[in-house]
């Protein structure tokens, strides 16, 4: 599972607000897109879907800001998720998971100007909840 995101640039960056785009790929180049999100309420609910598969749980996760449910389909061999009419499928959960902390390391630096002296920010927390 590959991970492409982008931040929206049209304004200045606002942790309080991380609006941008987010692709999730897998293995056979399909895909799960949606633009103009949050791309951390995505990234909460990812780590939250993958550790449910982790654990051989499906489940089904609402996204804040959006109309439609992430859904994790847990089966033996390939597990699914899906988000409105995209589906991609996972075969190891593991890699997934580092993947998308790498994801978020990164989102994160893109923020760390805007980090309070103490660390208390959002997004340290984001950092210090999934990485």
């Amino acid at each position: 599972m590959i991970i492409n995101w982008s931040l929206d640039r049209r304004e200045p960056l606002d942790a309080a607000d991380i609006l941008g785009n987010i692709e999730i790929v897998d293995d056979h180049k399909s895909s799960i897109i949606c633009e103009d999100t949050f791309v951390d309420s995505w990234f909460s609910v990812l780590m939250e879907g993958l550790q449910s598969l982790k654990n051989q749980e499906s489940k089904e996760i609402e996204i804040p800001e959006e109309s439609h449910l992430l859904v994790f389909q847990f089966e033996q061999q390939k597990s699914a998720i899906e988000y409105s009419n995209s589906s991609i499928t996972i075969y190891d959960f593991e890699s997934a998971i580092e993947n998308l902390k790498i994801e978020i390391r990164s989102l994160v630096s893109e923020y760390d100007n805007l980090f309070d002296p103490n660390g208390l920010s959002y997004l340290a927390e984001f950092n210090k909840k999934y990485c």
